[in-house]
């Protein structure tokens, strides 16, 4: 169901979700960024629809809401311990379709990767099931996007896609427990655009079986990666 809400509406429809949900979406940090004088764009908890930035990349995946880099899992006294508590509110997030499927990938690994050994992550699922996600709607991208030759460029399942207009927001809510925060909104027929073409393409290798990947994990090449490497994690995060 589509909804046009002007800025003033949008922040009244944040603020009554804030009820129930936590909000994230990419924020600017002013002089916060890697190298002086320059800014950082991250995932932070918003209270207005104009704080969300929708021109630029981020510089952190939205994956630190959902994983934090740091977390508290137990808490230990003289003689006995408990697990850390969960917060009881939902998570609401904006990201774009890639980080959509991008999260998709990390249910898949955090419920066992389907395998039998692994039990699924109970601190990750705790927190995944209080989240939904408000696609911002991608139609151009980035020099360095290359999404859709990773098929990637297009998602579903999320419970609401956004289109962000100067004065205002365009929706599409798929969830209905979203729609109760909507009532005596302005009603506009609206449906997502996806990215049909990047400026940059790749072409991923085939590998036709099992002794070829092997080949591949102890190639030469991972040497120079290896020598390098501190062990700081950062690969992980980003």
């Amino acid at each position: 169901m589509g909804f046009r809400l002007g800025t003033e509406r949008a922040d009244e429809f944040l603020r009554e979700l804030q009820k129930e949900y936590r909000i994230f979406a990419p924020k600017r940090f002013e002089k916060q960024g890697r190298y002086s004088d320059t800014d950082v764009i991250r995932y932070d908890e918003i209270n207005s629809i104009t704080e969300i930035v929708t021109d630029e990349k981020t510089t952190y995946s939205p994956k630190e809401v959902i994983l934090p880099i740091t977390q508290p899992i137990m808490y230990f006294t003289e003689d006995e311990f408990r697990e850390s508590k969960s917060s009881d509110k939902k998570i609401l997030i904006f990201m774009r379709p890639c980080d959509i499927n991008a999260r998709v990938v990390q249910d898949r690994i955090f419920a066992g990767n389907g395998r039998e050994d692994l039990r699924e992550d109970f601190y990750y699922k705790r927190v995944r099931e209080r989240v939904k996600f408000v696609m911002m709607e991608c139609r151009s991208g980035w020099d360095t996007c290359f999404c859709v030759s990773m098929g990637t460029n297009r998602a579903s399942g999320y419970a609401a896609a956004v289109r962000f207009e100067k004065d205002g927001i365009l929706l599409d809510v798929q969830d209905n427990d979203l729609l109760g925060y909507l009532k005596g909104a302005s009603e506009a027929a609206f449906t997502p655009e996806f990215v049909s073409e990047n400026e940059t393409k790749v072409e991923l290798p085939i590998i036709p079986d099992k002794d070829a990947l092997n080949a591949i994990k102890v190639h030469p090449m991972w040497k120079e990666y290896d020598s390098r490497c501190i062990g700081c994690g950062a690969c992980i995060v980003i």
